[in-house]
């Protein structure tokens, strides 16, 4: 990556020219498809998102303006920084905007000049965007795409209210959330494995489903159980099961949902996997009537599950399925800047609203 650092803003498309011109002699290349627009508040969520940042453009040149906010209140700063990123022979620019609070809100009238125009605007929030008063506002009827993470969210119950409402307010932008991309391999193998009549049927009316998952702790994620949640709500949304209860502890969450016949539970089990994204869902266990068991688990160190249905007088030889979208790679980063507002996504948020 090459660097210049602390720049005058009215030298930033010059020098941004002057690090283009560097290229040259390698025989590299400028490349944009759209422009991506990243806001974080935390430094720990940043990290988080520079890796989402690169992800995109291995696959996906695109211009890119990082703004990183510092709410410390006696900070008083705005600073630029400019720099390309080579990716084979292709060259993305990233403009870096630092800005205390006092200087936010100049933060969108610098930004706009440096839009590549014509060309998508595409939104990456690393903050609660239903509460952002000061830079989305500006940005959001000028975009195509907004992706972000509840994770920031004090009030899970209100963001989903609040997110609902933003949908309506703004139709034809696509939302796109981060922890939904993510559960996307695993919807994708619950609609194969129980895609016959009567498998759909063990799920509909199942006795108890237990889903695992990594609840490594680090600084920049706060709730590690929104994956498994949103599939849990997912399912419910499809299936039509009523929550009844929700009991949580640090060791194990419950929800009672009913199915139309009878109440049944579905438990949330943490584990520990160091090697593993915190929040990953590491496995499923369906355990339906007539003594039916559904128990899918990942294979270590391959994007694929391995599927074992058994009754109480035999066992199915087991099985494989594709899962993919569980880090952000290729799969996961198409599902978030192509991807269209997903119904089923809207439908789930509803879900969740009641737990």
């Amino acid at each position: 990556m090459n660097t210049h650092e602390d720049i005058q803003i009215a030298n930033i498309e010059k020098e941004l020219a002057c690090l283009h011109e560097s290229q040259k002699a390698k025989e590299r290349t400028p490349a944009c498809l759209f422009n991506l627009i990243i806001y974080s508040q935390n430094q720990q969520r940043s990290d988080y998102l520079q890796r989402i940042r690169q992800a995109i453009i291995t696959k996906f040149p695109c211009r890119i303006i990082f703004i990183q906010g510092n709410p410390d209140p006696s900070a008083n700063y705005l600073k630029v920084n400019v720099s390309t990123e080579t990716v084979g022979k292709i060259v993305c620019d990233m403009i870096y905007i630092e800005a205390s609070t006092a200087y936010l809100n100049r933060v969108p009238f610098l930004i706009f000049p440096h839009l590549v125009p014509d060309l998508p605007l595409q939104l990456l929030w690393g903050q609660n965007p239903t509460t952002d008063q000061i830079i989305l506002p500006h940005l959001i009827f000028h975009a195509n795409r907004l992706i972000f993470d509840a994770d920031n969210a004090e009030n899970i119950g209100q963001f989903t209210h609040d997110i609902l409402e933003m949908m309506q307010t703004h139709p034809k932008l696509s939302f796109l959330d981060v922890n939904w991309g993510l559960t996307s391999g695993w919807r994708k193998v619950l609609a194969q494995v129980f895609d016959t009549p009567e498998a759909r049927q063990h799920l509909q009316f199942t006795n108890s489903l237990n889903i695992y998952y990594n609840d490594r702790k680090v600084n920049w994620l706060k709730h590690n159980d929104f994956q498994p949640r949103y599939l849990i709500d997912w399912l419910a949304s499809q299936l039509n099961w009523s929550l009844e209860n929700h009991v949580a502890d640090d060791h194990l969450q419950t929800f009672t949902f009913h199915n139309g016949v009878k109440n049944f539970d579905i438990h949330l089990r943490p584990q520990l996997h160091v090697n593993l994204y915190p929040g990953t869902i590491v496995g499923i266990d369906v355990f339906a009537e007539d003594e039916h068991s559904y128990v899918i688990a990942p294979i270590p160190d391959l994007p694929k599950v391995v599927v074992h249905i058994s009754t109480a007088e035999t066992c199915e030889l087991p099985y494989t399925l594709p899962l993919s979208g569980l880090t952000p790679g290729f799969h996961y980063v198409k599902e978030l800047l192509f991807a269209d507002t997903s119904e089923h996504y809207k439908k789930m948020l509803a879900v969740e609203g009641v737990v």
